[in-house]
């Protein structure tokens, strides 16, 4: 099964939507139903507070364990990749899949085995059947929930968003089904409530593992790109925006704009690039006016536009001109004489020249007197003559089929068709001195391609239309669509024509040069044979030796037989490629010689492209597949594929090789004159891209691993500028660092200080219940914002490089945050300051203080999320949207397991700490224990040390006792109290995830 590329995205993106909403489904049914579960299971309603304490404090601690086991082996997998051999690099990502799905199943079962222990009931339906039901489904939950970034970073905010949302989603079932129960006379709704709880985290499991399955297994549906390249049509007489798509299902918008003067009015069409059009190209297939398409004018096939502008007068309301403006510089213009949209003439300035008063043109083209424009080669003759472009220009006119060519032309010009059904075509003529060999100097080319290809008319023109005609015994040009024609002009002799090399649509070339009877006689070059420069080097002195003539063996006819003409490559003949857009190519490395790309597009007739190795190629393309095919072991070619390729539009695509060739090093891809992108390959075999602005001359001049500093796995957690990272005096705070820091505080800071301190010592019980619902529907508001600016490419997303861009201000958002900690120590340690007593007795306060801890941490955690999942490794996959290479280990295997086991650390260290210290504060602050307070006389860091003791004493103790007491026997005795991270000794009412 195939599907697009954009399909999939989607699925993925759905997937880890309801993944999200099913991460807290355990916590959130022990939590908020622990009088409907004790009642079920035959235990006293009292025990409740103690039921959550125990069960979510092995919640918590089951996280922690799920969390360093998913994180610590995705970073040994980045750190010693050699020892996992077996998944690591181009299986990882199988490796991922197959995991993923198989835990997704795992926990549709669980959701099973919960339900069947809860419906079970009873005495010896067994509390503690169900206790390790939940602990089971949350292990793998949170297998899921750590791994989010080294299973699929780019998506990882669709899953993170969803975790504050769950929440609010039981709330209101709950809500809903509590109305329900008493609308419909049920008296005591427990059962139902929890039931169908439980079966919607059930319902929720098998949608996500539906998903999962399709979106994640390896090989289950190939996917196809969607094309770089879009073809549209102008639709010249309309004034707003309309649909400009040709073929495909994706739907382009074109957009259009007036501006008006005295005597015109001007309209810009430029196509809409939002949504999944973003770095698209275009190409204008076709120009429409009423309703009905411009004929006898040919539109550029291989030119990528950028908008087009149409000129309409205010006089007579007559559409005069439109203007393609190319990504190049270049310009078509297509005129409109008559005003009637039925006759049409065309022309072309390149980017050197443009026309400076558009005014001159738009008056030539309504002008209904004697010196109305003709044809296209009139218009094409005012173009060049207004933008005062140099060179010779000598349009030509043809009868039949064939195109004509003048070959003496050093500028653009047009071949004009004689007949109701003929399409004048541009001919695009550039100067290439590359093609010429080096050591003759006094040569240049001339390289003539029409914008469409079509068959040769043999009898070229040359100066002033004189005839030159080619023959050639065979007739080998018959029926052969010409692509482009190389000229090769000696300048010392006026630029005399020595050499012409025809080259076809399907990849042959044909050389051709005069005789010694002054005849322009040539041949085809035969498939197995190759003219290389020092070849050609030989055939142009000989020609320049007699005079633009090559009087020996009968001029070029024996040029498959000559070794000095063309050298026997048969060994090493160029394997044929095959791409799946119209528009795109696939390049093979191992081919040393030009080679056929088949364009399979949408049409029936399958288009072929020619793709140079060497010299002048014409056009831009959009890589579709880089392979190699250079390793022959026992008959079977080994293929090196560096998928998907780039993306966009490139100009062409150097290859440096080992000596003797064999695989290659270095990849250099020029996108422009500025921007140049090289894969070079690691000792591990692994590509790594490195950006810069230098066009490297050789592999020795060139660094053979990534510029980025994620690259180094060092650099990750500090910059040390090169130095030992042992040594802090080359430390720095990276900008990846920074994120990753910001996550730990955030998560550690909601996990620890939040349940412990403010509901119970700032907020008083009646209060508390309402300021812990605003806060859990305030919760999901950043995430949900931080998800929004991430899909539309805003500026407010911090998915950046923190040490350029100002994002590192967020950080002073911990200003108010502490100091709304520190006011909640001082309502502790301090009930009687006047300050303490201001708070205490204006709830507005109380109220704003605790958004200041929760919400403020929220925003944190959004915005460290954003930071994380940007600071990626430079090697980005370019075919695909922000997706990293396929055997990039640097990215998610160092620093996306990072974002999760950065909070660990102070889960496992303040929250114990602060939980002894909030049990303390229940013990010693009373107004008769106030001076027995353990740390009265204690010094700042013995009374630090204190809490860590304790804290550390209590975890010790606690840890071997989660997964081997009894819950009955627990709750009905308490024989075994456990040292706790949640507050166990509130009242119900003041337990703030129990609603």
């Amino acid at each position: 099964m195939a599907v697009s590329i954009l399909q999939k995205e989607r699925l993925k993106k759905t997937a880890l939507f309801f993944a999200g909403l099913g991460h807290l489904q355990p916590l959130l049914l022990a939590a908020t139903n622990s009088d409907y579960l004790l009642d079920r299971f035959l235990l006293e309603k009292r025990c409740s507070s103690e039921y959550v304490s125990r069960t979510i404090t092995s919640l918590i601690f089951v996280e922690i364990i799920a969390t360093v086991l998913m994180g610590g082996f995705a970073v040994c997998l980045g750190l010693w990749p050699d020892y996992f051999k077996g998944i690591s690099r181009e299986k990882e990502e199988d490796f991922r899949g197959y995991l993923t799905v198989a835990i997704q199943w795992v926990l549709f079962l669980g959701y099973l085995q919960i339900l069947k222990a809860f419906t079970s009931g009873g005495e010896r339906g067994h509390i503690q059947w169900f206790y390790y039901s939940l602990l089971f489904q949350h292990f793998f939950t949170c297998i899921i929930g750590a791994g989010i970034g080294f299973i699929d970073v780019d998506r990882a905010l669709w899953y993170l968003m969803n975790i504050p949302v769950a929440p609010v989603l039981i709330f209101f079932y709950q809500m809903f089904i509590h109305m329900w129960a008493r609308k419909s006379g049920l008296a005591y709704p427990a059962y139902l409530v929890v039931k169908s709880q439980i079966w919607l985290g059930l319902l929720n499991s098998f949608i996500v593992m539906a998903l999962w399955t399709v979106a994640y297994f390896p090989g289950l549906y190939n996917s196809q790109p969607i094309p770089n390249v879009v073809e549209v049509r102008i639709k010249l007489d309309k004034t707003d925006s309309y649909d400009c798509t040709t073929s495909g299902p994706n739907r382009a918008c074109m957009l259009v704009s007036g501006c008006k003067n005295s005597e015109n009015v001007k309209y810009c069409h430029t196509p809409d690039t939002s949504g999944h059009f973003k770095d698209k190209k275009f190409i204008v297939k076709e120009i429409q006016c009423r309703g009905k398409r411009v004929e006898k004018v040919s539109f550029p096939e291989h030119e990528f536009c950028s908008h087009a502008e149409v000129y309409r007068s205010n006089s007579d309301k007559k559409w005069l001109l439109v203007k393609l403006l190319m990504e190049d510089g270049s310009a078509y213009y297509y005129a409109n004489p008559e005003g009637t949209c039925g006759r049409w003439c065309v022309g072309k300035l390149p980017s050197s020249h443009k026309v400076e008063d558009i005014g001159k043109i738009l008056k030539e083209t309504n002008n209904c007197g004697s010196s109305q424009i003709k044809d296209s080669g009139e218009f094409q003759s005012k173009l060049l003559k207004e933008a005062s472009q140099p060179g010779v220009s000598n349009n030509t006119t043809s009868y039949a089929d064939e195109i004509v060519l003048n070959i003496s032309n050093t500028t653009n010009y047009v071949c004009q068709y004689e007949g109701s059904k003929k399409t004048d075509i541009i001919v695009t003529v550039t100067e290439d001195k590359t093609l010429v060999p080096s050591g003759l100097q006094n040569y240049t080319c001339y390289t003539h391609r029409p914008s469409v290809s079509c068959k040769l008319d043999k009898d070229l023109k040359y100066r002033n239309g004189q005839p030159y005609p080619l023959q050639d015994s065979n007739d080998e040009l018959k029926d052969k669509k010409v692509d482009h024609i190389h000229v090769y002009c000696n300048t010392s002799a006026g630029h005399r024509t020595d050499l012409l090399v025809i080259v076809t649509g399907d990849g042959n070339k044909h050389y051709y040069c005069q005789n010694e009877h002054g005849q322009v006689t040539g041949t085809k070059l035969q498939d197995g044979r190759y003219v290389s420069d020092e070849c050609l080097k030989n055939i142009l002195i000989f020609i320049q030796v007699c005079d633009g003539k090559l009087q020996n063996a009968g001029g070029l006819t024996n040029l498959n037989s000559n070794d000095s003409y063309s050298k026997y490559i048969s060994s090493e003949k160029p394997k044929n490629t095959s791409s799946s857009s119209p528009h795109s190519l696939t390049l093979d490395l191992g081919n040393k010689y030009p080679y056929i790309c088949t364009n399979n597009g949408y049409k029936d007739d399958n288009n072929k492209t020619l793709v140079g190795v060497t010299g002048f190629r014409g056009y831009k393309f959009c890589p579709d597949k880089i392979t190699h095919t250079g390793i022959v072991d026992s008959g079977n070619h080994h293929m090196l594929d560096l998928r998907p390729c780039i993306k966009g539009i490139v100009d062409e695509v150097a290859v440096y090789y080992e000596n003797p060739m064999n695989d290659p090093l270095l990849l250099c891809i020029k996108k422009n004159d500025k921007s140049y992108c090289y894969y070079c390959k690691g000792e591990d075999e692994c590509w790594y891209r490195s950006l810069t602005s230098k066009n490297y001359s050789s592999v020795r001049s060139a660094k053979l691993q990534s510029d980025h500093l994620n690259y180094d796995y060092w650099k990750v957690l500090g910059n040390h500028d090169d130095g030992s990272w042992w040594n802090p005096l080359y430390w720095r705070l990276s900008g990846t660092f920074m994120p990753l820091l910001m996550h730990g505080l955030a998560v550690g800071a909601m996990g620890s200080i939040y349940p412990n301190l403010v509901p119970k010592t700032l907020v008083s019980a009646k209060c508390g219940g309402a300021f812990n619902v605003t806060s859990m529907f305030l919760a999901p508001l950043p995430h949900i914002f931080n998800l929004i600016f991430l899909e539309t490419k805003s500026k407010a997303f911090a998915g950046s490089d923190w040490t350029v861009k100002p994002w590192y201000l967020t950080w002073l958002l911990y200003i108010p945050y502490f100091l709304s900690f520190l006011l909640i120590i001082f309502n502790i340690h301090y009930p009687r300051w006047r300050t303490c007593c201001y708070i205490r007795s204006h709830t507005w306060l109380e109220f704003l203080i605790m958004l200041s801890v929760s919400f403020t941490n929220e925003i944190l955690l959004a915005t460290a999320r954003g930071g994380i999942m940007d600071q990626r490794s430079g090697n980005r996959r370019l075919g695909g949207d922000r997706e990293g290479l396929k055997n990039d280990h640097s990215l998610f295997n160092k620093i996306a397991p990072l974002m999760s086991l950065s909070y660990i650390p102070f889960w496992l260290t303040t929250s114990p700490m602060i939980k002894s210290y909030a049990h303390s504060v229940d013990q010693y602050l009373s107004d008769k224990d106030r001076a027995s307070w353990p740390t009265s006389c204690c010094g700042f860091w013995a009374s630090w040390r204190y809490w860590c003791k304790c804290g550390c004493r209590g975890l010790y103790t606690s840890l071997p006792k989660l997964l081997t007491f009894n819950m009955r026997t627990a709750l009905t005795h308490k024989d075994d109290r456990l040292f706790v991270l949640v507050t166990s000794d509130l009242p119900k009412e003041e337990w703030f995830t129990d609603w």
